[in-house]
């Protein structure tokens, strides 16, 4: 192979990069090949010539249609030239250093184009939240028809008025609760999910309320967002 030369570079600065680089840095010459030459599975890396615009390296690699190791050689140039030896050696080592960063990074395997995963559909409320939500709905149905109630309860309920009271107040809040869960129900409709999950997301909502509310849309927005990705793909 014949080289390009920019400039003029010793021939006692090019012999002594040469043979520095083969006999102290092998590992960053194979990571050289590997990167920049793109022969992942290069063996026996050597640094052939270097000059002021780049570098060639010699090695060996595994020829699929022969099976065989074949000899092969690659130039290498740098992204700009340089003037001087020192200025060659900092380079190289800038592309080692580079080389060994992207070999040493790990792809990422969990990435899915849009339109090519199943978004989720549904996602239980909290535990704090379903026991607060029960705790509230014992409270005032205890409130509502229970006469004697415990003490503790009965302040609760003589500071809502007493028992009609109480039963006018449950009546809203199970009004309130249907609403939000029709609600619920028609947003995950609008977005295209399946009937089990609407159905779900409507009595979630009817018995643990607003909190869902918040839930159920993002989660219908994204699977919006999905299944038109996914209708943009097929055509």
């Amino acid at each position: 192979m014949q080289r390009r030369r920019v400039g003029d570079l010793s021939a006692d600065d090019e012999t002594a990069i040469v043979r520095r680089w083969n006999e102290t840095k092998p590992t960053a010459l194979i990571q050289c090949a590997q990167y920049f030459a793109n022969a992942r599975a290069a063996k026996d890396v050597r640094m052939s010539e270097v000059d002021k615009a780049g570098f060639t390296l010699q090695y060996k690699e595994f020829n699929v249609d022969s099976g065989k190791l074949e000899e092969r050689e690659m130039r290498i140039a740098y992204d700009r030239p340089v003037a001087t030896a020192q200025q060659i050696e900092s380079k190289l080592l800038e592309m080692a250093d580079e080389a060994k960063v992207v070999l040493a990074m790990k792809p990422k395997t969990d990435y899915r184009p849009p339109g090519t995963t199943k978004p989720t559909e549904f996602t239980r409320p909290p535990i704090f939240q379903m026991l607060l939500a029960l705790g509230s709905w014992v409270l005032f149905l205890t409130m509502a028809f229970v006469p004697d109630p415990p003490r503790p309860v009965s302040l609760i309920q003589a500071f809502f008025g007493g028992m009609q009271a109480c039963r006018n107040l449950l009546v809203a809040i199970v009004t309130i609760a249907v609403l939000q869960a029709f609600a619920a129900a028609g947003v995950c409709i609008w977005a295209t999910m399946p009937l089990e999950s609407a159905v779900k997301w409507f009595f979630y909502t009817l018995v643990f309320g607003f909190g869902t509310l918040g839930p159920v849309v993002k989660i219908a927005f994204k699977h919006k967002a999905e299944h038109d990705a996914r209708s943009d793909v097929k055509d």
